[in-house]
């Protein structure tokens, strides 16, 4: 794992702490309660969608055709690839989330 793939972790493991604490002042336990369990929905069918996806999207992203993950058959500019595919993901996936997000705000 390279260093800006453990940036970009630290950086949602931070971004997920600090809404979750913004929101602890705004709401009493029942709806605290309420919102975490409706946002541990959100993660599941995430989670569960993606398991159901990874295998195809990683013979996708290595250009390997069996279902094999054993092995070091890649070459260096195969993982560079696959590095910048994840961070470009990555920053789409998390543009997807604020645009979602805004929306939600903007139709309170």
């Amino acid at each position: 794992m390279d260093k800006s793939s453990k940036e970009l972790q630290k950086v949602f493991t931070t971004l997920a702490f600090l809404i979750g604490l913004a929101l602890i002042d705004e709401l009493d336990s029942s709806e605290q309660n309420a919102l975490g369990n409706w946002f541990m929905l959100i993660g599941q069918t995430l989670c569960t969608n993606g398991s159901l996806n990874f295998k195809n999207d990683f013979r996708i992203l290595t250009g390997r055709s069996g279902g094999s993950f054993s092995g070091s058959s890649q070459n260096k500019s195969n993982t560079n690839k696959v590095d910048e595919d994840a961070q470009k993901y990555a920053k789409n996936l998390m543009t997807k989330v604020r645009n979602a997000i805004d929306k939600q705000i903007n139709n309170l």
